[in-house]
């Protein structure tokens, strides 16, 4: 559920639910969480219930469009209806 970085913190990893792990940003602060995952950082279909953005991060469907940033690359707030 978390994958320590080598500076002893700690990430979100639940591949298919939340994982900011090898997502193409530094959530560590020292790099680790993006060393060792090759040049193609590659996510898997998020689970029933998730609304998947645009850099493979898996947020809960409810979140999207709600005025708030939830996704690292701010996609969920792109292409939102208006009211």
């Amino acid at each position: 559920m978390y994958f320590q970085c080598d500076n002893g913190r700690c990430i979100f990893d639940v591949p298919g639910v939340i994982s900011w792990l090898c997502d193409g940003f530094d959530d560590c602060g020292d790099g680790s969480d993006e060393a060792n995952c090759g040049n193609v950082v590659t996510r898997p279909p998020c689970q029933p219930g998730l609304w998947q953005c645009d850099n493979g991060g898996c947020i809960p469907e409810e979140r999207r469009c709600d005025g708030l940033y939830d996704c690292h690359d701010f996609s969920d707030e792109n292409n939102c209806p208006t009211n």
